[in-house]
């Protein structure tokens, strides 16, 4: 047997062993580790299957009706007062009822000052991330029912010179993969409550960064909200994070545009 024929053999075999393994995970509910730990650090903690299974569960139609009553605004366009960046102006949406959101913003507080709605109860329920106006909209339909403080990903030149987000723009869904806490030494930060909704573990919905000890990173938290900040995730106040993380289920839509 030749060098080279040997060599194809150890491949198939490695190739048949990595199948047999992630099929094995797949079987158990658990699914394989996200790439959180390839991108985002080594060292991650994941939601448990219960809990993945709770926030992807089905809705009933008796929640759908319910839900669709509830809200906090009238439109989901982005060009009311709320969606700018930086502090609220103190109007609301296109009504001129006063806003619910917290000034200033507190990235250890809710966005809002008002209860979060219990999304299993929410009908048509999607995500709207605006990376340029630094909010994130909770939608039921044409509805936004919570509008949290966020930072998306950061503007940097690509190979055209053109200025482009960190974060990709586009439709996606959210995945599988969730968890408590992780941490990067790539980039020597982490955060926790995360909840990817592309490319399973890379792309994050997450709170404010932590350092290495777990310590929130008060010059990062202060930027929530603001400007774009991060390197391509979405990050949230903590409380907002661990909403969706408990809440968001899997499948939902997340839509995100520059706007």
């Amino acid at each position: 047997m030749t060098a080279k024929k040997r060599a194809w053999i150890i491949l198939a075999a490695v190739v048949a062993a990595v199948c047999t393994g992630l099929g094995v995970a797949a079987a158990a509910g658990v699914g394989p580790e996200p790439l959180v730990r390839l991108i985002h650090g080594g060292r991650s903690t994941s939601g448990t299957a219960r809990e993945r299974q709770t926030a992807g569960r089905k809705k009933t139609s008796d929640s759908r009706k319910k839900g669709s009553k509830k809200g906090t605004s009238k439109t989901a366009s982005t060009s009311g007062s709320t969606t700018t960046g930086g502090k609220g102006s103190g109007k609301g949406s296109k009504d001129g009822s006063e806003t619910v959101m917290r000034t200033p913003i507190d990235w250890q507080q809710p966005s809002q000052t008002t209860a979060y709605p219990n999304l299993a109860m929410v009908s048509d329920l999607w995500i709207m991330v605006s990376i340029d106006g630094n909010r994130t909209y909770v939608m039921s339909g044409d509805s936004v029912i919570y509008t949290m403080y966020s930072s998306a990903g950061v503007y940097e030149k690509n190979s055209a010179g053109q200025l482009v987000s960190d974060t990709p723009t586009g439709v996606f869904h959210v995945e599988q993969e969730r968890g408590a806490h992780f941490y990067s030494r790539m980039s020597a930060e982490g955060a926790n409550w995360w909840v990817s909704w592309k490319d399973h573990g890379i792309y994050l919905f997450h709170s404010v960064p932590v350092d290495e000890q777990g310590n929130y990173k008060l010059d990062e938290g202060a930027k929530l909200g603001k400007q774009p900040a991060s390197h391509g995730c979405v990050r949230l106040s903590v409380p907002d994070a661990k909403w969706l993380y408990d809440q968001l289920p899997v499948g939902t839509k997340i839509v995100i545009d520059k706007r």
